[in-house]
């Protein structure tokens, strides 16, 4: 707010300045505003889940449908910033699930695989059926490893894993507590783990109450 504050008040110093020539300054109060509205968003959300106000609106999915519909749009990104997304398909099966609450886990895991994957690297999506009939999907990237000991904090409200690593991509600490408690909500569970020899995996795991037999 402050920010916001500052820009404007110095918008009235040059009455007779053009739009051009405070673009800087306008923008800079609407990408402002832009964190802002994002941030009440998602404290609306947590504050839903945390008074069992969060409502699932299930409905029955193809899960490989699914999975390509959220990753589609991510190519293109990738190939823009010449990295490489790759889904590794398993059979498909059917599950219920809140779509647009889903859609929005894999939206933030992949958004953090993309923020912290480094040009030429390759980020790996895989869907698959559990032996304990569980959904599990995993997102694995080659960022630098989390430290050990703040691995079981990441899911923590405002918790920031590396405070100026943070400040570059613009976390705010609320995006993976989010995905934790909507997964949650689904019954099931979601953990990050730090790969061998480099690499972090984020995994999350949804009961399946009515199952149907793989595709073939």
């Amino acid at each position: 707010m402050t920010i916001i504050r500052l820009n404007l008040e110095k918008l009235f110093t040059h009455p007779n300045n053009t739009i051009i020539n405070e673009s800087e300054t306008i923008a800079q109060a609407l990408n402002e505003a832009q964190r802002l509205t994002k941030l009440t968003s998602d404290l609306l959300l947590l504050a839903k889940g945390d008074s069992n106000t969060l409502i699932l609106d299930k409905e029955t999915i193809d899960t490989n449908t699914f999975i390509h519909k959220v990753l589609d749009p991510f190519q293109l990104l990738a190939e823009e910033q010449e990295k490489q997304l790759i889904f590794k398909e398993n059979k498909s099966f059917n599950a219920d699930i809140d779509v647009v609450k889903l859609h929005q886990v894999l939206l933030i895991l992949l958004d953090n695989a993309f923020k912290y994957t480094k040009t030429g690297d390759s980020i790996t999506v895989t869907s698959s059926l559990t032996n304990k009939k569980q959904w599990e999907v995993s997102i694995k990237n080659f960022e630098p490893h989390i430290n050990e000991d703040k691995l079981n904090h990441i899911f923590t409200k405002f918790y920031r894993e590396d405070d100026s690593r943070n400040k570059e991509t613009g976390g705010n600490g609320l995006r993976l507590s989010i995905a934790k408690q909507i997964v949650e909500e689904h019954g099931g569970n979601i953990q990050a783990k730090n790969l061998t020899p480099v690499g972090v995996s984020f995994t999350f795991r949804l009961p399946l109450m009515h199952v149907k037999k793989p595709k073939h």
